[in-house]
């Protein structure tokens, strides 16, 4: 079953996406752009409440197609890459074809590339993989009188891996696991919030967060850079993600509201319908976007003021990821016919 609102959502955290890497992709503005990154805890969130809202499967079918929907198109986009590669390597970067495949086909091995933008995407494979293996635990805790208790196990381990945890990739992924799994788990209740939870509360949640926020910064000395913050994600992270998707949620009506005014212009209806359908495939293929947006910016937009070039790039980025969504919409229908 979907949800129109959910499916609004998608399509503006997609879009949003591709805002957040013209700011850092392409490094516009200070490090106060950091304040937008918000993209992925919202991104998990409609991952928990879209796949609770799905048609229940037996536990071999659930894996079979999620792991399928991601690594299919995955891998597609990886082969894609290797060959891009393998014609503009050079030696003294890349060693060896074969470590080149085995770091495109591992979605946990750092990608190889030699070409800029290619890779900065692919982090959020391994990660949704981790947390859609425990998606079928979640969904039954959910439905027992334990249901916060994964909440609140949750929260502990952010705390917890964020104070006392060690390093190395062990502890990259615990920490990515538990933090995005919260946010999964958390959209299992897009119901009961969408329903019950009213104004106050709302801003109950942006007040402590926000208090927590100061009190990491004054006593813990966490830094106010949400980009030091994610990778992987903190405390802080938490913290400010939490508020942001309460913000979010106080003015969803507005923000639908203003999405379907827009969707009566045909050509900006064409745009976001791709967004909605092909979220997936603009994700990973959208880096092709970047080439041509990173040389403009370098050759055309060369001493123009940055405010005029970082609009200029945005209205370019939106529109061409949602044609290259759309030209490697055949990704999908391969995946679907396997």
């Amino acid at each position: 079953m979907r949800d129109e609102k959910l499916d609004i959502f998608r399509g503006l955290a997609m879009m949003w996406v591709i805002s957040v890497h013209c700011l850092y992709w392409l490094e516009y503005f200070s490090w106060h752009k950091s304040f937008f990154l918000t993209e992925m805890s919202l991104f998990f969130f409609i991952a928990g409440a879209s796949n609770g809202m799905a048609s229940k499967k037996s536990l071999g079918s659930f894996y079979v197609n999620r792991f399928r929907r991601i690594l299919i198109p995955y891998w597609i986009y990886g082969v894609i890459c290797i060959a891009l590669i393998s014609i503009f390597r050079t030696p003294e970067t890349i060693k060896g074809f074969g470590n080149l495949v085995y770091s495109w086909a591992n979605p946990f091995v750092s990608s190889r590339s030699t070409i800029l933008y290619l890779p900065r995407a692919v982090w959020f494979v391994p990660v949704y993989l981790l947390v859609m293996l425990a998606f079928p635990l979640f969904e039954k805790i959910r439905n027992t009188r334990m249901r916060y208790l994964p909440l609140i196990a949750l929260f502990l381990g952010i705390v917890a891996l964020d104070f006392f945890g060690i390093g190395g990739k062990i502890s990259y992924y615990a920490k990515m696991f538990v933090f995005y799994g919260f946010f999964t788990y958390f959209g299992l209740f897009f119901t009961e919030i969408t329903k019950k939870i009213q104004f106050l509360p709302a801003c109950a949640v942006i007040a402590i967060a926000l208090l927590s926020m100061v009190a990491l910064v004054t006593f813990f000395g966490q830094s106010l850079d949400m980009q030091n913050n994610k990778f992987p994600p903190n405390t802080m992270f938490f913290s400010y993600s939490l508020a942001a998707l309460a913000i979010l949620y106080i003015f969803s009506d507005s923000i639908i509201y203003a999405i379907k005014f827009l969707r009566s212009n045909v050509f900006f209806d064409w745009i976001y319908q791709q967004y909605v359908q092909r979220g997936m495939t603009i994700f990973l293929f959208h880096p092709f976007v970047f080439l041509l947006l990173g040389y403009l910016k370098k050759t055309c937009f060369a001493g123009v003021n940055q405010g005029i070039s970082f609009a200029v790039i945005l209205l370019l980025a939106i529109p061409l990821s949602a044609v290259i969504g759309k030209m490697f919409s055949w990704v999908e229908r391969f995946n679907k016919s396997i």
